[in-house]
């Protein structure tokens, strides 16, 4: 199984067996990259895990909010009224307030914008942390290490927003904090010394941490490294040594289990499809795929705001926990860690 986002268009999803396929339209949005093929991996297990069918469509939604408003409104001109994915902040946030509009039921599975669902994207469900939890999980462990603080983030992204807040967060506890915000390509060269002793927090997008540690810290003796979320992915690191002196703010592990199913044994599945390991979001984007077809089954697929109170009823087992919605559509029962980097996406 192969997919491609790296155009605009749409590309329908057909299932192994070739069948008509019947039940609900479902549009999946991503961006060209890992998360989109790990996103879409998830989707293609969930719906199988519950023996369920779906009319499925992928768009890129190129990480930008004119695009993404522009899929939202082709999705809502097709009829769909279920939407998994937007895993960037302003892509999710514009497109959500579409939604709401049109009735669409949209689950986020990686996006963790605190002002996600709000009172204009009242069909938005988060299905992950939020950044103010995340803010408060990277101050503490740059804290603790207790050193000079280098902040280096993207400008316009939510990478840029984290850092904003952890400089004020940090300044009166660590020895100095210095914050670098650069547009999409980072130049070649950093503008102030690194010191082996610094630690170094990226804050930002996963292709911005590639150009970073191929480009401007390739040279640069390194020491801690502290990541956001959104910064890694399995195949980021090529250095063993580097991957072991980083850390990713994530949700904790606490089991083994995802619903009914052994998390290894769904990331050993994911990895035949994928040729690779699955990222960090797989297990949340297989639980929203999982959570709307229950919701099918149970009450039809006819009322998406049946199938979102059936949602928004329900509590699952994950690996993260015991995970349930709150009146505010956001995902509880899960905790943030710095995790190392290399037990990221393991079972």
């Amino acid at each position: 199984m192969t997919f491609d986002l790296e155009g605009d268009a749409t590309m329908v999803h057909e299932p192994a067996e070739a069948q008509v396929v019947t039940g609900p339209l479902l549009a999946v949005c991503g961006t060209a990259g890992p998360h989109a093929a790990d996103l879409q991996v998830a989707i293609e297990l969930g719906l199988r895990d519950e023996n369920t069918s779906a009319r499925t469509f992928y768009y890129n939604d190129q990480r930008s909010e004119k695009r993404a408003r522009e899929v939202a409104n082709e999705i809502a001109a097709c009829g769909t009224k279920y939407v998994v994915g937007h895993f960037s902040t302003p892509a999710a946030l514009a497109a959500s307030r579409i939604y709401g509009d049109r009735g669409i039921v949209f689950l986020a599975p990686g996006t963790s914008a605190p002002d996600l669902c709000t009172s204009t994207s009242a069909t938005t469900v988060q299905l992950f942390g939020t950044d103010d939890e995340q803010l408060e999980c990277l101050a503490r462990a740059a804290i603790e290490l207790g050193r000079s603080i280098l902040l280096l983030s993207q400008a316009g992204t939510y990478g840029a927003r984290l850092a904003a807040s952890l400089v004020p967060r940090l300044a009166p506890c660590c020895r100095r904090v210095t914050a670098l915000y650069f547009n999409e390509e980072p130049p070649g060269r950093l503008p102030v010394a690194v010191e082996a002793s610094d630690v170094l927090v990226i804050l930002g997008p996963h292709d911005f941490a590639a150009r970073l540690l191929t480009g401007a810290l390739s040279a640069v003796a390194l020491g801690e490294i502290l990541m956001s979320d959104d910064c890694f992915t399995p195949s980021l690191f090529r250095e063993s040594d580097l991957v072991s002196r980083c850390s990713v703010a994530f949700l904790e592990k606490q089991c083994g289990m995802l619903r009914d199913r052994q998390v290894n044994d769904l990331r050993y599945r994911a990895r035949c499809l994928l040729g690779r390991s699955a990222g960090p979001y797989f297990e949340t984007s297989y639980l929203a795929a999982r959570a709307l077809a229950v919701a099918w089954r149970e009450v039809g697929f006819d009322d998406p705001f049946a199938v979102l109170r059936h949602i928004l009823g329900n509590a699952w087992q994950s690996p993260f926990g015991l995970l349930s919605l709150s009146e505010e559509r956001r995902l509880q029962g899960y905790r943030w860690k710095m995790i190392p980097a290399h037990a990221i996406g393991e079972p």
